[in-house]
């Protein structure tokens, strides 16, 4: 049978997490946007004098848009990512999905790691869109903050796959069953993470 975590503080975490989640929905609008020619943005003012304000960016180059959408994918990923555990933790997920949740996720001090790498994704997500803004002056900004999300993430997918881990250790019903489940998800979620920023730094170099 499925452990019950305390309500409220499951449910303020959550919370948090869907917050971020929100987040980094809103960064990869607009770093879509950079790509589609800001479309959306303040309109074009024929009386406006100032020539500055006037000229209008230049078109990306075949390199830039392939980092920039590079970017877009390595955030939606890290999007899924936090998905991936709010589907763990929500109580209405079918046990068959997820397995039985981890006694760690019990962990006060386990849950406010988790939320504090979390927003740390976001901080950095909301870096990397006001870089992405001049990919050819921010090229090594860019390949910082793309650094740090993707360690970030690394870290938050670890903690939760050694939490299953530690269960079976404990000794589940399930034989390993859902740390066999949560490592087939995550290989292929870092499969893709890993082709995403590859092909950005290959493009920055």
């Amino acid at each position: 049978m499925e452990r019950d975590l305390p309500a409220s503080e499951l449910e303020a975490v959550r919370k948090s997490w869907k917050d971020v989640g929100g987040l980094l929905e809103d960064c990869e609008k607009e770093i879509k946007e950079i790509v589609d020619g800001g479309e959306g943005g303040e309109e074009f003012d024929e009386d406006d004098d100032d020539e500055e304000e006037q000229e209008e960016k230049e078109e990306l180059s075949e390199k830039e848009k392939e980092i920039v959408l590079g970017a877009h994918t390595l955030l939606r990923l890290s999007r899924l990512l936090i998905n991936r555990l709010l589907t763990l933790t929500n109580s209405t997920t079918p046990t068959t999905t997820k397995g039985a949740l981890p006694k760690k996720f019990e962990s006060e001090e386990f849950l406010t790691g988790l939320t504090k790498s979390i927003k740390r994704i976001s901080e950095k997500a909301d870096d990397l869109a006001g870089v992405l803004e001049d990919v050819e002056e921010e090229k090594e900004g860019i390949e910082k903050c793309l650094e740090e999300i993707v360690k970030i993430g690394e870290k938050v997918s670890r903690e939760i796959e050694e939490a299953y881990e530690e269960q079976d250790e404990e000794g589940t019903t399930e034989g390993g069953k859902s740390t066999k489940r949560q490592g087939e998800w995550f290989e292929v979620w870092r499969g893709q993470r890993d082709k995403a920023h590859q092909s950005i730094l290959g493009a920055l170099r």
